[in-house]
């Protein structure tokens, strides 16, 4: 369970930084690398964020 509440915690800060990035463009301008590695950061998050719940899920319901 606490691993699930860290997935979710990881994804939610990414979002998060991804929102503030689009709503505050200077920040793109002045680190377009920084913006890309956030974009990955999120995408890859979500990915382990999609297995991460499935697994935990699945132990729950085994439980």
């Amino acid at each position: 369970m606490g691993a699930l509440l860290v997935i979710l915690g990881v994804e939610a800060y990414s979002i998060m930084l991804l929102v503030l990035a689009v709503k505050k463009p200077q920040y793109i301008q002045l680190n377009l690398g920084y913006f890309v590695f956030l974009i990955l950061l999120a995408v890859c998050s979500g990915l382990f964020d999609g297995f991460g719940v499935g697994n935990s899920v699945m132990v729950l319901r085994g439980q």
